[in-house]
């Protein structure tokens, strides 16, 4: 009999601590849940905030519905690369407004930051750039994650979602440039052997609204292949990669394509072309600017076309100063890219082809000798 008692004792204390602990069970998830609604629609809040001050801020949604708090957000430009020296290239959206003028963060995966310094508008795909250097304690995170490009001003917000991985500058299409016949796509890790050149049979040329083309020719880093049919919409701008068709692969791509009008809009004529260019790549060498510019406008050359290969020793107001000293026929582009020159080159090559009768290739700290003991180049 007392045996049978205190069975049923126990099995009594079991049901009143069972139910004791669904009762605190639902009052957490309960709490819980209010939490997590409350957080979230906190960092939108935050998002949506950051966004309307800085509206060169890109804000992607993983889905197509209207943002609300069980969004995953991200804020962060539309293109990173990484870059030897541990660089991060950022690239937002093609033809963003200007960036205002507050100062700028990366936050990394592992909340370290370090500034977002600006590295100008990249002139052919409309871009506004910044540089980041990675932090020593991201160098040893593997894999390379995609950090937030943010005002310094703002609150950290909650990690809502994984970044993306850095694309690499090893393999990547990072330029394009459209002629009336084809489109010219520059691109690193197809061509990865000196001399030796991939078929162009062995490649497409591909487009993110969905159209491929034929690649007709394949030199090195640089590609050439038809305008795609039919062609986007003027206003409209598309991404251009290359695909390896043998291995079956994509090459990532910050490369913007645009098709150049085949005509000109007005009757007007075009423009006079220059007898003689001098075209080079710069890199920091703003104090041999002048001499070599006076030099070689007196033997012959008509215009300056410089590719600034991300320098930092002032060669804009090099260049502003020698254009009031009447040297008006300075032409400079932002170049962001590493170790390209001969594909700067031949980029100028066809970019300025209707504007020049012939381009000289010089480098910044070289000098052409003149013929004949001073008569023009």
């Amino acid at each position: 009999m007392e045996t049978e008692m205190r069975s049923k004792v126990r099995a009594a204390a079991f049901f009143v601590g069972f139910l004791t602990f669904l009762v605190c069970a639902s009052v957490y998830l309960r709490l819980f849940r209010y939490v997590s609604s409350s957080s979230a629609s906190t960092a939108a809040a935050d998002y949506s905030a950051a966004l309307r001050r800085h509206p060169h801020l890109h804000l992607t949604i993983d889905d197509d519905r209207a943002p609300s708090a069980s969004s995953s957000l991200r804020l962060h430009p539309s293109a990173a690369v990484l870059l030897p020296d541990w660089q991060a290239l950022f690239l937002l959206l093609p033809d963003s407004p200007p960036p205002s003028p507050s100062p700028l963060l990366c936050l990394f995966s592992d909340n370290s930051t370090s500034p977002a310094t600006p590295a100008g508008l990249l002139p052919f795909s409309h871009r506004h750039s910044f540089l980041c250097p990675l932090p020593p304690s991201v160098r040893r995170r593997r894999p390379f994650l995609t950090p937030r490009l943010l005002p310094s001003s703002d609150p950290k917000p909650v990690p809502l979602d994984p970044s993306p991985e850095l694309m690499r500058w090893t393999s990547i299409a990072y330029e394009s440039l459209s002629t009336p016949d084809d489109v010219i796509v520059f691109a690193k890790g197809v061509n990865s052997r000196q001399g030796v050149n991939r078929r162009p049979s062995d490649l497409l040329c591909l487009f993110s609204d969905g159209s491929t083309t034929a690649v007709t020719t394949s030199a090195q880093e640089v590609f050439r292949c038809p305008h795609p049919s039919p062609p986007p919409l003027p206003d409209r701008t598309v991404q251009v990669s290359l695909k390896i068709l043998s291995e079956n692969r994509a090459i990532p791509s910050v490369a913007s394509y645009r098709r150049r009008p085949l005509a000109r809009a007005d009757s007007s004529p075009p423009p006079q072309k220059s007898l003689l260019c001098a075209c080079t790549m710069v890199y920091n060498v703003a104090k041999f600017l002048p001499e070599w510019v006076t030099y070689h406008a007196s033997i012959g050359v008509d215009r300056f076309i410089l590719y600034d290969n991300m320098s930092d020793d002032d060669l804009k107001g090099v260049v502003d100063k020698l254009k009031r000293e009447n040297h008006n026929n300075i032409t400079t582009y932002r170049w962001p890219w590493p170790k390209t020159q001969e594909a700067g080159f031949s980029h100028c090559l066809t970019l300025h082809r209707d504007t020049c009768h012939w381009i000289a290739f010089i480098d910044g700290e070289e000098v052409g000798a003149a013929r004949g003991g001073g008569e023009a180049l």
